[in-house]
């Protein structure tokens, strides 16, 4: 065999299959959207400031205030927008990997968090003590250590709660949840279901149960339009519906026209405005820069909402007592913060690569 042809045909191989690597890398890369994941970036970003922000400027604080009910339901929105494959799909080992990325944060931070109050409780004796009962009611009903884990508590149920329906009625599971979602409307809006909300608002099972409803309507908002490809079929009238959708989302966001309604229209204009940011930011023309690594960057930037949101709250804890900025909670403060949660979830996602522990911080 001649020497010289085989290492010719070494490199034309190697050659071949970097370029069919390369080919693949980049196109895995496409199918990530990136202004999706700016707009989640964005929206940590403001739930950071909602609960660690406390600026005299009072104009700047009630803007970003009085359109608290778009922030969280986006997440739902988007959630369920694209898990819809995975739950038509009746694939049980997506489904399964579905879960696990949900119960891994939602058992894994409680149980961390409770683990570090009692130790510095009992080491030190100047932390509050967290009892077991309080890590029983987070787990069953994820409040109990820290309120903000309602959040996780109704993604796992609206998830489980979804692949029941699909399941059960597997051709008309579209029309089901669309009556569950009226009904649910109804409810939440009824004086009935305002009163129910008062009353119910005062226990601790309340903090996680009472969102259900509504959360239904966000997630199956992203359900339906999932199921019709909103998206793909705008991408025909991309600079059109850019400016659509901006120009509603500007109107609704600046005026605090959620703050402002109070009555039965209020879940529609939060539904619209959810509606509005997603189509707006995922028509972003990121799908047009060619080069890799600048959106292996920006992906990266833009990663890490779950575990921020996660985090930050226990951050601030750890944090207030040495940083003035964030005890007197200024922005840049909470700005501070997010920046201290990004690269803990940064740094622990690259060490736990490999493993499942990583979505702790995904």
């Amino acid at each position: 065999m001649n020497i010289k042809n085989l290492s010719i045909n070494f490199k034309i191989r190697k050659d071949y299959n970097y370029i069919i690597n390369n080919k693949n890398q980049k196109k895995s890369i496409k199918k990530i959207n990136l202004g999706i994941e700016l707009l989640r970036m964005i929206l940590a970003i403001l739930i950071v400031m909602v609960h660690t922000f406390r600026i005299r400027n009072e104009k700047s604080l009630l803007f970003i205030k009085k359109n608290l009910p778009y922030y969280v339901p986006s997440f739902s929105f988007i959630a369920f927008y694209f898990s819809y494959n995975t739950f038509i799909s009746r694939n049980d080992v997506k489904i399964k990997q579905r879960f696990i990325r949900i119960l891994i944060p939602y058992i894994g931070w409680p149980t961390i968090f409770w683990l570090r109050n009692n130790y510095i409780y009992y080491r030190y004796g100047i932390k509050k003590n967290i009892y077991l009962k309080n890590f029983y009611y987070q787990l069953l009903i994820g409040c109990g250590i820290y309120g903000i884990f309602w959040f996780l508590f109704n993604l796992l149920f609206l998830s489980l709660f979804f692949v029941i329906i699909i399941f059960l009625f597997k051709k008309y599971y579209l029309y089901i949840l669309f009556i569950i979602s009226i009904l649910s409307y109804i409810f939440i809006y009824s004086k009935f279901g305002i009163n129910f909300s008062k009353l119910y608002k005062l226990s601790l099972i309340g903090h996680s149960i009472l969102p259900i409803p509504m959360m239904i309507l966000y997630s199956l908002t992203g359900f339906f339009f999932s199921s019709i490809n909103i998206i793909k079929k705008l991408y025909r009238y991309r600079i059109t519906s850019l400016i659509l959708f901006g120009t509603v989302l500007f109107i609704i966001l600046y005026n605090n026209i959620i703050y402002k309604i109070k009555n039965f229209y209020r879940g529609i204009i939060i539904n619209l405005t959810i509606l509005s940011s997603f189509i707006f930011f995922a028509l972003i023309p990121f799908d047009k820069i060619n080069n890799t690594i600048i959106f292996s960057i920006l992906k990266q930037i833009t990663s890490y909402t779950g575990g921020i949101y996660y985090l930050h709250p226990n951050i601030f804890e750890i944090f207030e007592k040495y940083i003035i900025s964030i005890k007197q909670k200024t922005l840049n403060g909470s700005l501070l913060l997010f920046l201290f949660c990004y690269v803990i979830c940064l740094v622990n996602s690259f060490l736990f690569r490999k493993s499942k522990i990583k979505y702790l911080f995904n």
